[in-house]
């Protein structure tokens, strides 16, 4: 038994070793029939270069199990990161893979018949291949896996790039908008300024509720406040800055009667304003107080409410554009209502808002000798207008009323008119930027019928369109005494320059007319019609007409209108599609002291 043991023991090994040296010589002769060339160790690029498949299968035939192995997940990896892009290659990776697993495949089969001759151990060995190819495979999968994933993070990660780039794009585009929209407003006024720098006198705010790029030749300033340093007389004090008053009132002046403070945007303390407050209670004589442009804002105005009710004696009081707010106007309203020998008011830019038109409202029914007031430039809104509209019943005597850019709207304009009419002594009446629109100009046509003695009338920029000539002209050819007009910004049109020549025509003693921005050059015949009226106003001394697209057809009328004009000295024409014959033609008929600007 011992003896056949060894037997075959030593007929395995034999058998093994005759094996291994029979396939030696079998791979050598395969070697040999096909030619092998080129080295044994190659690149899958350089594989991708030889053109004849012939060759490469021979090169491949000299590669051992691990490189072809690896050759494999060389390809892999060349898919997965696109590294084909913009390369031009003799053979394409698909076909090399394709090789590739044909020649390992080849060289598993000829493992297989050695693995067999060798017996049991050979067959493990092959077993540990098949499981070394498996897990070689999962790692390539997995390996893919993780390049697709971060593939798709790069492209996530480039989408969010080119997001932000097209924001900070689009943001660029909106700041050089406005950096030039500024730039060019700035030249605009600058031009405007340097031609009329002496027409202050003749114009009100009508730049002031107009848009920006539309401001006209009548944006005259506010007179109302004295500011010269340093003069102090024993009745008045005229001061710029807290400091002064500080010092006059220490030689405490009994008879003091009239204050004028105006420290624009200046940026004084608590404490200070309250000394300065406790001071001005002291002077119970005081009949006209100025405290314009002190932007004060909310927190002053009760301190300022308690400084008024000591002053009992006031006639005047000028308190705008100091940003009380609504807050303010609740503790301003109370004092208010005890100072009936009130002859003048300002509360004009102080952002009150509806709430503050409320409190206001309940102070003015007390304020019956009230001549002139001011609340423009407020915010009120619809809600405003109809508390407004209450209080203004009771101040018969106002001969001048400031309501302009308040935001109105159409919705309570019937109700305002009607307050409007009942007040037969009005001489100047504001109501421009409220946006009244279409329908609101038949309501405040017939109450103005009613304003028999009106000089100065602001409707600018209230949109009444193409139907609001027809009704305002019936109401202007009741007011023989007007001589200021404005009505820019209401884009009447065509049509409405027939209408508003008719009306005109019963107007003589104009001497200010601004018609801006009313798209009179959109029709063949509105520059006819208005340069027909404008042959009516001989004593008219400021004219704007900027913004009605006018064209070269227009310049010849416009100018026989002008050359009539005799005491014209100021003329816009801005905004307009003249040539340069059409406005050679235009200035030439102008008296030499006219200011135009084209």
């Amino acid at each position: 038994m011992k003896n056949i043991c060894l037997w075959f023991f030593f007929s395995f090994v034999f058998l093994n070793v005759s094996n291994e040296s029979l396939f030696s010589a079998f791979v050598e002769q395969r070697r040999q029939e096909d030619q092998v060339i080129g080295p044994k160790e190659i690149s899958l690029d350089s594989l991708m270069n030889i053109s004849s498949k012939k060759n490469r299968v021979a090169v491949l035939k000299t590669m051992t199990q691990k490189q072809l192995l690896q050759l494999i997940q060389a390809g892999e990896k060349y898919v997965a990161e696109e590294n084909n892009e913009g390369e031009v290659t003799p053979v394409g990776i698909d076909e090399i893979k394709r090789e590739l697993r044909f020649a390992l495949s080849r060289l598993n089969r000829w493992e297989k018949i050695k693995q067999r001759s060798a017996g049991v151990a050979s067959v493990a060995m092959l077993g540990g291949g098949a499981y070394l190819l498996v897990a070689e495979r999962q790692r390539a999968a997995a390996e893919k896996q993780r390049a697709a994933a971060e593939r798709a993070e790069a492209e996530r990660q480039r989408a969010e790039r080119a997001a932000e780039a097209e924001r900070a794009e689009a943001e660029r585009q909106r700041a050089e908008r406005q950096k030039a929209a500024e730039e060019k407003q700035a030249r605009t006024d600058d031009a405007r300024n340097a031609v009329f720098q002496n027409s202050d006198a003749l114009g009100w705010r009508i730049a002031d509720f107009l848009p920006q790029h539309h401001q006209g030749i009548f944006a005259g300033t506010s007179t109302a406040a004295n500011t010269s340093v340093n003069k102090a007389q024993r009745d008045k004090i005229h001061i710029t800055n807290l400091k002064q008053f500080f010092d006059i009132s220490k030689e405490k002046y009994p008879s003091v009667t009239e204050i004028t403070l105006i420290c624009k945007f200046t940026r004084a303390t608590s404490s200070t304003l309250e000394v300065f407050f406790f001071i001005l209670k002291q002077m119970p004589s005081i009949k006209k107080l100025n405290l314009k442009w002190n932007n004060f804002g909310p927190d002053s105005a009760q301190p300022l409410a308690d400084a008024l009710r000591k002053l009992k004696q006031l006639t005047t009081l000028h308190l705008g554009e100091n940003n009380f707010g609504p807050e303010g106007a609740q503790y301003l309203a109370h004092p208010l209502r005890k100072l009936k020998q009130l002859t003048t008011l300002h509360l004009g830019e102080n952002n009150f808002g509806p709430e503050g038109a409320r409190h206001l409202a309940d102070a003015l029914h007390n304020l019956s000798n009230l001549t002139t007031l001011d609340l423009g430039f407020n915010d009120f809104g619809p809600e405003g207008a109809q508390h407004l509209a209450d209080a203004l019943r009771d101040l018969r005597n106002l001969t001048t009323l400031d309501l302009a850019v308040n935001n109105f709207g159409p919705d309570r304009a019937q109700r305002l008119a009607h307050a409007l009419g009942n007040l037969p002594n009005l001489t100047t009446l504001h109501l421009g930027g409220n946006n009244f629109g279409p329908d609101s100009a038949q309501p405040l046509a017939h109450a103005l019928r009613k304003l028999k003695q009106l000089t100065t009338l602001h409707l600018g920029g209230n949109n009444f369109g193409p139907g609001g000539p027809q009704n305002l002209a019936h109401a202007l050819r009741n007011l023989p005494n007007l001589k200021t007009l404005y009505l820019a910004g209401n884009a009447f049109g065509p049509n409405g320059a027939q209408h508003l020549a008719h009306a005109l025509d019963k107007l003589p003693n104009l001497t200010t007319l601004d018609l801006g921005l009313n798209n009179f050059g959109f029709g063949p015949n509105g520059a006819q019609h208005l340069a027909h009226a404008l042959r009516k106003l001989p004593n008219l001394t400021g004219l704007g007409l900027i913004m009605n697209y006018f064209g070269p057809n227009d310049a010849q009328p416009l100018a026989d209108a002008l050359r009539n004009l005799r005491n014209l000295t100021l003329l816009d024409l801005g905004g307009n599609d003249f040539v340069r014959e059409d406005i050679d033609k235009i200035r030439a008929v102008l008296p030499r002291t006219c200011a135009s600007r084209f």
